[in-house]
């Protein structure tokens, strides 16, 4: 922390100077004055100091991985920007243009990941030469503990020192020995033990609930692995309720805060959306209804998020009687898996054609989108008929909200067969983030315009 400290001096002092710099460049920018250190110093690092506390920033990390590192500081300092905007704005404090806050953060930040960084390098060629090290035990039966041992023991930077093993069954390990469970206070008493690596026995998890009891009871810190959490899922984390450990599980993806502003987004542009081009959707209802027979919207039951029903809305661009005639075309269907799609499909009316190929007719979907049944990125909603023959690795396209575009919409459509397309919408969901949301979106504009795989 008093490494941070001085890292944030340091980062207002530079930013300082580089305003300098940048306000003879860009004066309409910069042009505002810079606040005293005494006001916004202060602020800056008592908002960041609760920001990296929330994040775990200062508790040890030894086992966490550098990225890691790096990826928690820019989320902490994102925290912080927003709470300083949002403070000097609220209490009307004297501190200078956002544009100077942002460079300042932006300093700070780069400052606070060398600063990490080194100190990471230093504490981990200190752990390797036996500094700062901490001495382990694992508990545990059979090759899982030998596979943990081997993993600690491969990497020297967490000065993590293998003491011996502590079998919870009859197995006993050939070597470093220590005893049993029913010995663990024992061997914590005789040896000097700082940390204890569970691996817990599924055939016996009442022996590891007593070891456990055991080292929280005389003060030992404990870990467990558990390999049986599924490396793919986004988070997890273990709570407590009404004396029941809870392990929570969340796949892909999970981040709250970024769910929060993903629905802020879709508000904002299928509102957008709606407001602008109203005049063209009315002259478009207006033609659906004077050029063939049957309503203006065609409302279809399709499957949103885990499996819920809604009724998406689209433009009527076929005959009113075209799911009865569906059946008839089954045999010239161009698509492979449970999808219908023809090139020429003889149930699209005169206007239907137009509406399809500028997808015009898929305008109405904004308001699905604003009702919250529908996003505007994301896989496309399937029919009940198409999820009832979906594999079980398919159904992770319903694990979020569908959406008016995606990647799939962007690369072809049509022109992909439908694996593909299932694992283009897999990938988008394990890879999702709010830039990847935006770049869709913004891939779509021409993909629309230059009505690329439109049928």
């Amino acid at each position: 922390m008093l490494v941070e400290i001085l890292t944030w001096v340091g980062a207002f002092w530079c930013a300082r100077e580089a305003r300098v710099f940048l306000g003879a460049q860009f004066p309409e920018i910069f042009s505002a004055g810079v606040a005293s250190p005494a006001v916004l110093l202060p602020l800056a690092v008592g908002v960041w100091v609760l920001a990296a506390r929330w994040m775990g920033l200062h508790r040890s990390r030894r086992m966490i991985r550098a990225m890691r590192d790096v990826g928690d500081l820019s989320r902490a300092m994102a925290l912080t920007f927003v709470a300083l905007v949002t403070l000097t704005y609220v209490f009307q404090l004297p501190t200078p243009s956002r544009a100077f806050l942002m460079l300042f953060c932006a300093t700070a930040l780069a400052g606070l990941v060398v600063t990490r960084l080194s100190v990471r390098g230093i504490l981990a060629r200190a752990r390797a030469n036996g500094y700062n090290s901490r001495n382990l035990i694992i508990v545990g039966s059979g090759e899982g503990v030998v596979s943990a041992h081997d993993w600690v023991s491969s990497h020297r930077d967490w000065g993590l020192e293998f003491v011996g093993f502590v079998s919870t069954s009859a197995w006993r390990p050939q070597r470093a020995d220590l005893g049993t469970a029913a010995e663990l206070q024992q061997v914590l008493t005789e040896h000097v033990i700082d940390e204890v690596l569970f691996v817990p026995d599924p055939d016996r998890p009442e022996v590891t609930d007593d070891a456990m009891r055991v080292c929280r009871e005389m003060g030992v810190g404990t870990r467990m692995l558990m390999d049986f959490v599924p490396p793919d899922a986004s988070t997890s984390s273990v709570f407590r309720v009404d004396g029941h450990s809870v392990l929570d599980l969340s796949p892909p993806p999970s981040y709250v805060a970024g769910m929060i502003v993903k629905r802020g987004f879709d508000i904002l542009i299928a509102g957008a959306a709606l407001a602008v081009t109203a005049p063209i959707l009315l002259t478009v209802a207006a033609l659906v209804k004077t050029t063939s027979e049957g309503p203006i919207f065609f409302a279809q039951e399709r499957v949103g998020k885990n499996g819920r029903t809604f009724k998406m809305l689209k433009f009527r661009s076929m005959v009113v009687n075209a799911e009865a005639l569906r059946a008839k075309l089954e045999a010239e269907n161009e698509m492979d898996g449970p999808v219908f799609k023809i090139k020429r499909d003889p149930r699209i009316t005169r206007i239907g054609h137009f509406i399809r190929k500028t997808s015009l007719d898929e305008f109405p979907q904004f308001i699905n989108v604003m009702r919250g049944e529908m996003s505007i990125v994301g896989p496309r909603p399937p029919l009940p008929s198409e999820v009832e023959q979906y594999e079980r690795w398919q159904r992770k396209r319903l694990s979020v909200k569908p959406g008016i575009t995606c990647i799939w919409q962007i690369s072809g459509r049509n022109d992909v067969t439908f694996e593909q397309w299932v694992q283009m919408d897999i990938d988008y969901i394990d890879r999702w983030s709010l830039w990847l949301d935006v770049k869709i979106f913004l891939k779509t504009i021409p993909a629309v315009l230059l009505r690329r795989g439109a049928s």
